[in-house]
């Protein structure tokens, strides 16, 4: 009898421990969204799209840069009081960047000499 007692207690000691675990694994987790972006394979200062979005948390943006680009790319988010960069690409490779975002507009754009200029910009609205 004394030992029955002892495994219930036990498995429902196990029980709320678990349950409490998972409680706060699922309550401390904030959203975490991927985003792909494109340089013009053609060459030109200008991404595939001018709008993202995304929800408030985790916002990764990966940039490819194709091969026939011929030219360095890079990403950066900002706004907010939030400015990160990614490291630049050469043609054929892909880098990314990581924030976390609250609700919001941010501006995201190429970095590199003269490409925001020249319109290689857009607008990532998190909600």
């Amino acid at each position: 009898m004394r030992r029955a007692a002892s495994i219930t207690i036990l498995a429902l000691s196990a029980a709320a421990v678990a349950g409490a675990s998972a409680q706060a694994t699922s309550s401390s987790s904030a959203a975490a969204t991927t985003l792909k972006l494109r340089a013009d394979a053609d060459g030109a200062n200008r991404f595939n799209k001018e709008r993202l979005r995304a929800e408030p948390g985790k916002v990764t943006i990966r940039l490819r840069n194709p091969s026939t680009s011929g030219k360095p790319h890079a990403v950066e988010i900002e706004g907010k009081g939030i400015e990160k960069k990614s490291a630049v690409a050469q043609p054929g490779e892909r880098v990314s960047v990581t924030a976390k975002l609250k609700r919001g507009r941010y501006e995201f754009y190429c970095p590199v000499d003269g490409h925001k200029a020249d319109g290689m910009e857009g607008t990532l609205v998190v909600k």
